[in-house]
């Protein structure tokens, strides 16, 4: 006799886990003598009973071993009963007798039973089978085959089978109402493979509820009595479900909500290192050009520098107060927005913060042109006054004088002084003629600002119509002392023009400088430079102060004020000399220093360059 060595014996292919459990087993020949065994017999009291030939109970049993081998059965049960000598008793034990058919030679394999045992796994088992049943857990229990040997109460009820029907049928048919071919087919392989599988599945509960159940198996165990065992069991996550159907839901309404929203609003998570974008509605992703399909959430990926640098350090300063809110500015992409953050008294390391953009761009934009407005008409205010202080002098002046001339007309014709007589009424005349004037300039800006000027284009030389001006003013500044001279460039060139605008212009300008010059002279320049025409009026007058200019250019502007100016005239002459300018498409430009002289150059685009 000798030691079971089963490691090369075609015996283990089926019969391993037997050989590695605790019950006592042997291997008998037909003879009925002792061919292997395992440790545990060589270690018990069996040893030496089976191995004395003269044991009375070792007779019975080859016996029954002999009549067995002329069954036609190949397992078998006997009790067998042997003296204990450690314990000078008899001890019961129940032999279960395999046939085993290796190399045309009956073998048959004893498994030695320990009734007491036998009865507390029985027990130890309908414990674990009361306690399933208890826990009303649903759970299916597999054979080494993938055979069902088990169904809870549970089971049967959630998937409406029972055991009488599917026992010793292979699990997969239990689960295939409710599981596709291709989910059998690789719960199958999983049973083979040894692998874990779950699968969540709805079924529909007597009352017509829908359930929602996760069915997971777990792969064969080893157990001692050699079987191994896999279980199906299935979990009822129907709250799980219909929370996190709710939870999806109440975030669609949430985010319906916040998409409604014109303004952008977002979560921010505070975690360890970074700020975590939780949540933006879609004016959020519009404003910052982010892709919804993105799967980043750092919020300093997103954003730009300055709202992250706003974002962090916000959310610092109120991380550890009470303060719940805070209010920051933000401008971005010639947007401006009031920014909000509020802070959510959650539990835990993660800080929620809800961060709102409201844009103010229209309100800014709108109280900037409440503010442009109120300087407007604080400016059409001042012009006003000063128009009504103009028109007042300038009106009163001349007839304070017509009036003070009829005195001296009377006079005269007591006298018979016609000399007198002729000066005055030449005076009345000059008089009269400068309220003319003043009146056509008055209408020739109301013109202007209502834009129904009526022009007449034509192409001309400017060159013809500065000449007219010089021969119209040419004695008045021989009369004040001065020299008005005259260069015109030896060109051909046209432009389109209005002619008498045009006239209007040149005198309006050369009348100015004569006006403000008292020594020295007045000089008017023509000359063509890539492709335009440049009319140019250089004095050495009085000049103007260069950051004055652009008020000046504004209607009824002087360089003094009404009370203290030396001289007559509205100020009308270079305001309609510039918007006519402008108007036609010419460019207008100033240059004056103080008490050196002024440059007004005009210019215009040839027709013919």
């Amino acid at each position: 006799m000798s030691s079971l060595d089963l490691k090369n014996s075609s015996i283990v292919n089926s019969n391993l886990d037997l050989y590695l459990s605790e019950e006592p087993l042997i291997v008998m020949n037909a003879n009925a003598e002792i061919i292997h065994y395992n440790d545990s017999f060589k270690y018990s009291s069996l040893f030496d009973i089976l191995t004395n030939e003269n044991e009375k109970s070792v007779s019975e049993l080859k016996e029954n071993l002999k009549l067995f081998s002329f069954s036609s059965f190949n397992t078998s049960l006997l009790n067998f009963v042997c003296l204990s000598k450690e314990l000078n008793k008899s001890k019961e034990y129940i032999v279960n007798i395999t046939r085993i058919q290796l190399k045309n030679e009956d073998l048959f394999l004893l498994r030695f039973l320990d009734p007491i045992k036998l009865l507390e796994r029985e027990n130890r088992i309908a414990s674990i089978t009361t306690a399933l049943e208890f826990l009303k857990i649903p759970i299916l229990i597999t054979s080494s085959d993938g055979n069902i040997i088990y169904l809870s109460e549970e089971f049967e009820k959630d998937f409406e089978i029972t055991i009488e029907s599917y026992h010793s049928k292979f699990f997969c048919f239990a689960l295939e109402k409710f599981l596709s071919k291709e989910e059998l087919l690789t719960l199958e392989n999983a049973f083979y493979n040894g692998q874990k599988w779950n699968k969540t599945i709805e079924i529909l509960s007597s009352t017509g509820n829908k359930l929602y159940k996760e069915i997971k198996f777990l792969p064969a165990a080893r157990i001692v009595n050699g079987e191994k065992l896999s279980f199906v069991i299935v979990y009822d996550i129907t709250n799980h479900i219909e929370q996190k159907i709710e939870a999806e839901t109440s975030a669609r309404k949430i985010k319906m909500i916040l998409d409604s929203v014109s303004d952008p609003i977002f979560l921010v998570k505070a975690k360890t290192n970074y700020l975590s974008l939780e949540i933006a509605n879609k004016c959020f992703y519009e404003t910052f050009k982010y892709d919804t399909n993105y799967s980043l959430k750092n919020i300093e990926k997103i954003v730009n520098k300055d709202l992250f640098n706003i974002l962090s350090n916000t959310i610092e300063q109120i991380k550890e107060t009470t303060n719940l809110s805070s209010i920051f500015d933000y401008n971005y992409n010639d947007q401006f927005f009031k920014g909000r953050i509020f802070k959510f008294n959650l539990t835990g390391v993660n800080q929620i913060y809800l961060v709102t953009l409201q844009n103010i761009t229209s309100e800014i934009e709108y109280q900037n042109k409440i503010k442009l407005a109120f300087k407007k008409e604080t400016e059409l205010n001042r012009l006003k006054s000063l128009f009504i202080e103009n028109i007042s002098h300038e009106i009163r002046t001349p007839f304070h004088a017509i009036s003070g001339y009829s005195e001296i007309i009377d006079e005269s014709l007591k006298n018979e002084d016609y000399g007198t007589l002729k000066e005055i009424t030449s005076l009345m005349k000059e008089v009269l003629g400068r309220i003319t004037h003043l009146f056509e300039n008055i209408i020739e800006l109301s013109q202007l600002e209502s834009k129904e000027l009526i022009l007449e284009y034509e192409n001309i030389n400017p060159n013809k119509v500065i000449k007219s001006v010089y021969d119209n003013l040419v004695r008045r500044a021989i009369d004040k002392g001065i020299q008005l001279l005259l260069d015109l460039g030896n060109f051909e060139k046209q432009i389109r023009i209005d002619k008498q605008k045009l006239w209007k212009i040149i005198y309006s300008l050369v009348e100015n400088s004569i006006k403000y010059t008292h020594y020295g002279n007045v000089v008017v320049r023509t000359y063509f430079q890539d492709g335009k025409i440049f009319i140019a009026i250089t004095d050495t007058g009085e000049g103007m102060n260069q950051e004055q200019i652009n008020e000046l250019l504004q209607p009824f502007n002087q360089e003094e004020d009404t009370f203290t100016r030396r001289y007559q005239g509205m100020g009308l002459g270079l305001t309609i000399a510039y918007r006519l300018t402008k108007i036609m498409g010419g460019e207008f430009d100033i240059v004056s220093q103080k008490s050196v002289g002024t440059k007004v150059i005009l210019s215009f685009v040839s027709i013919n360059y």
